[in-house]
């Protein structure tokens, strides 16, 4: 008897294919250093607060951890502009913070409310390689970022912990800073001139301070930014 046969299709055991983002603050350690375990709660409330504006209904924030968060969405694309929503957002309500992103685009096994995989792995890796306001960044990711208008910067093959072979990056420059801003060099925040207490240039870099202490604790050389 003659079998019929039927169209190939993806099994339900299939692993989905999700853009993975992992976004954390910037300096965080020296943050809460520098100014207290209560700035520390406050910045990572603000960037819980703001991922979950910018996300809605695009894709799903899977977990907080502390000074950084986890989400998926269904392709580069959304993905791209979700972490650019939340670090223009970080910028336009001058919170004095900058976030950083790691981003990949891949399989994910999913688990009691939680995500795992290659892909969850490589956009945490990615994040530490990322500038401040920016997102390293897989080849798949960084092509739909060009085709955005994106600004896009190889990094080369990176070794990163946990992966055996250098994995290939690159930083995506998703929105253009204030042309006169400084970085605090004790805390870590952003600043505009007209925030910053003492704007100067040190080694190529313009520096600032938010408040007294922090100035008070880089002239004394005890920078906790190194």
């Amino acid at each position: 008897m003659p079998t019929t046969a039927h169209p190939q299709s993806r099994s339900h055991d299939d692993p989905p294919k999700v853009t993975v983002l992992f976004v954390d603050l910037v300096r965080f350690t020296s943050l809460t250093s520098v100014h207290g375990d209560q700035a520390a709660a406050d910045a990572a409330a603000t960037l819980y607060e703001i991922t979950r504006d910018v996300l809605g209904e695009n894709g799903q924030l899977i977990k907080t951890l502390g000074d950084g968060v986890l989400l998926t969405t269904s392709s580069p694309e959304i993905g791209l502009r979700c972490a650019t929503g939340i670090i223009e957002q970080l910028h336009d309500r001058s919170t004095g913070l900058d976030a950083r992103c790691g981003a990949d685009h891949g399989t994910v096994i999913s688990q009691s409310g939680d995500v795992f995989g290659s892909s969850v792995n490589l956009a945490a890796r990615a994040a530490t390689r990322a500038d401040p306001a920016t997102i390293a960044a897989t080849r798949i990711v960084a092509l739909t970022a060009g085709s955005l208008g994106l600004s896009v910067t190889p990094l080369g093959p990176q070794s990163l912990k946990g992966f055996l072979d250098p994995i290939e990056l690159f930083q995506i420059n998703p929105c253009e800073h204030p042309a006169r801003t400084a970085t605090d060099p004790v805390c870590g925040m952003r600043l505009t001139y007209d925030q910053a207490i003492d704007p100067q240039q040190r080694d190529g870099h313009t520096i600032g301070f938010c408040s007294t202490r922090c100035a008070e604790i880089y002239r004394s050389g005890e920078s906790a930014v190194r």
